[in-house]
């Protein structure tokens, strides 16, 4: 029997790759489960009738909208309806890019951290820099079909002005706070708090109140997956930051809620398509 996946490798960037740039119309519902990935991602949303859950935020997003995700977030798009084309631009690039981009009084690893914390995920622009910003990722997606080294140099220049120049706009621009309450965010926010500690269904349907059948139901129409996936995509990626730091993978799986090595050896091996030592060994910071 095959085993399902507990995150989308379709939202994952190519392998050795540095950075990607997309702008994509759909005119057919695209569905997606909630998935996270190692890079940063910058979406920017034109139009469409589309829901947009970050971790345990919920939003409907309206043009000019800006969604950054760092590494590790766990988040979802949800193509409501085909009556409208979705349209969006967004950018990948690896947190070594990123962290990359510095002089000796500018970090934009720092300053795109310190904007999540002060600002949370969703930022608005207005039109004019929006049209900015993706005639720009339109020209670096246009560039990528150059392979020469010359003209491959000049797209990660591309990028790398790209990235400064969205961080800087972002840092001006107005914030804003999600639109929709979902009975799932309580419960997603719970389960974060709680990712490390023993979770039954029996308490969750206990402490919000809910049947497990409404429970498990609405939990998979929100996220795209289970509540037991959730979990454990979630101590997965607690994991990988904690072996990135330097821990030992038998102290690491402890400390993310594994009963045994054996059991965190084969889920993190499942997810990530390595063992926790070569995790550790290749990501080390």
């Amino acid at each position: 029997m095959t085993r399902k996946p507990v995150w989308d490798r379709l939202n994952q960037m190519p392998s050795g790759r540095a950075f990607e740039a997309y702008h994509l119309t759909d005119t057919t519902v695209q569905p997606k489960i909630i998935h996270s990935h190692e890079f940063y991602e910058i979406y920017f949303f034109l139009r469409g009738r589309i829901r947009i859950v970050i971790e345990d935020v919920d939003i409907c997003p309206q043009r000019g909208d800006v969604l950054v995700f760092p590494p590790h977030c766990m988040h979802r798009n949800i193509h409501i309806s085909a009556d409208e084309p979705y349209e969006r631009f967004y950018l990948y690039a690896s947190r070594e890019t990123v962290e990359s981009i510095c002089n000796g009084s500018f970090q934009l690893a720092e300053e795109l951290d310190e904007l999540l914390r002060s600002n949370g995920f969703l930022f608005h622009l207005n039109d004019p820099a929006l049209e900015e910003l993706m005639q720009l990722t339109d020209e670096i997606i246009s560039a990528s079909e150059q392979q020469a080294p010359s003209d491959c140099l000049m797209n990660q220049y591309r990028m790398c002005m790209l990235l400064i120049r969205t961080t800087m706009l972002l840092q001006s621009c107005t914030t804003e706070e999600s639109g929709i309450q979902s009975r799932m965010n309580p419960l997603l926010r719970y389960l974060n708090e709680h990712i490390t500690e023993p979770i039954s269904l029996d308490h969750l349907a206990d402490t919000f109140f809910l049947s497990k059948f409404a429970l498990l139901r609405e939990f998979k129409e929100h996220t795209g997956m289970s509540i037991h996936q959730y979990i454990l995509a979630k101590r997965i990626l607690l994991a990988q930051e904690l072996l990135a730091q330097g821990i030992k993978p038998n102290q690491v799986g402890e400390r993310c809620g594994f009963l045994d090595y054996t059991s965190f050896y084969r889920a993190f091996r499942n997810r990530t398509g390595v063992s926790p030592n070569q995790y550790g060994r290749q990501n080390h910071r």
